[in-house]
């Protein structure tokens, strides 16, 4: 990253223990993730940003996003009306089927 984007090296956070996130989700990360996890936990706000996202996610968010998915407290995760916004914006890509909303007119 110092060769190819380093105005970006200021962002990023500190190291994480990559022991800690495979503990809280009952997991173990691969190696390279592993690596980088060594190297920086996630990065701030700011530009440029390290990869086409404004920011990347520290380990406490990851395991917080991750518990999130799994969990039934934010039905807003799985609702297409509230996620086809995004999908049409083109800030989240999906492969498969999307299923019709009623705003989106197509529940011929």
């Amino acid at each position: 990253m110092s060769r190819v984007l380093p105005d970006s090296l200021p962002l990023l956070a500190g190291p994480a223990e990559a022991s800690e996130i495979e503990a809280a989700l009952g997991v173990a990360l691969p190696t390279d993730f592993r690596a980088s996890l060594r190297i920086h936990n996630g990065s701030n706000y700011g530009n440029p940003t390290p990869v086409p996202l404004e920011y990347l996610f520290s380990t406490g968010e990851m395991v917080e996003m991750t518990r999130a998915w799994h969990s039934e407290e934010d039905p807003d995760i799985d609702n297409p009306s509230v996620m086809a916004c995004p999908i049409d914006e083109g800030m989240i890509h999906v492969s498969g089927p999307v299923r019709p909303t009623p705003s989106s007119g197509d529940w011929d």
